[in-house]
């Protein structure tokens, strides 16, 4: 099973970037997410809020222009909820990204800059979100 580090890194290993270096950059990105003292642990040891920030480290390592999520605070209680947004939308803003979060957790709909609502796969609603202007 791999280590929290290890599981970030995972994305840069896969691009080429040597072992040392994507460790290395793994734990830098975990440190900026509170979870330096976490960064040896194996998944089943972490809360589910830490599991969600893994995750999040582990779609940002490698500096995608575009992140795609299904369901990320879906079995957080709300105020991990609200932290994990919170990062995310420091990612997003601060290195220019573009952030898809697909959810029924209406909680995170003020962190939208628009808002697609789907009924039975059809478009009900498209509209930008005046919370964020």
């Amino acid at each position: 099973m791999l280590t929290a580090r290890e599981n970030v890194a995972v994305p840069l290993l896969l691009n080429g970037v040597e072992y040392d270096e994507a460790l290395a950059r793994a734990g830098e990105i975990l440190k900026r997410f509170g979870l330096e003292d976490k960064i040896d642990e194996q998944p089943n040891s972490l809360s589910g809020g830490q599991q969600q920030r893994v995750a999040i480290a582990r779609s940002c390592i490698h500096g995608p222009h575009l992140i795609v999520c299904d369901e990320p605070t879906s079995s957080l209680d709300s105020e991990t909820g609200i932290k994990v947004m919170e990062l995310f939308r420091e990612e997003v803003l601060a290195k220019n990204r573009a952030l898809i979060i697909v959810t029924h957790d209406t909680r995170i709909m003020s962190y939208a800059d628009r808002i697609v609502k789907l009924d039975d796969g059809r478009i009900v609603e498209n509209s930008k979100n005046r919370s964020t202007e």
